[in-house]
């Protein structure tokens, strides 16, 4: 029974390595690979995130929630965290600041 249990756990850990490695898939969109399932938690996310990284819809606190829930290093997490409380302080730092948020989550 623990063999089964770990040559699932293995087969399942490896599709979504390769899923992630080969393909450049999320979690979710290899998820989406094997249900069909359209991922729209996903397509949401996303656009929710572009209307922040925008003068208009720009939220601070929702931008570092956003951050921190990224894929990107706890260093570059800092920094941009860092970056967005600056713009309490200081609204002129914000277009900057929203260019440099868009090249690094990829917008």
């Amino acid at each position: 029974m623990r063999a089964i249990v770990i040559l699932i756990s293995a087969a399942i850990l490896g599709f979504f390595g390769y899923q992630y490695a080969a393909n450049g898939n999320t979690p979710v969109a290899a998820i989406s690979a094997v249900t069909g399932a359209t991922a729209a938690a996903e397509v949401a996310a996303e656009t929710g995130m572009a209307d922040l990284l925008t003068a208009d819809g720009f939220d601070a606190d929702k931008v570092i929630e956003m951050i921190s829930n990224s894929d990107l290093s706890a260093v570059q997490q800092t920094v941009l965290s860092g970056a967005v409380n600056a713009i309490k302080d200081n609204p002129a730092l914000l277009e900057a600041t929203l260019t440099r948020l868009k090249e690094a989550l990829g917008q």
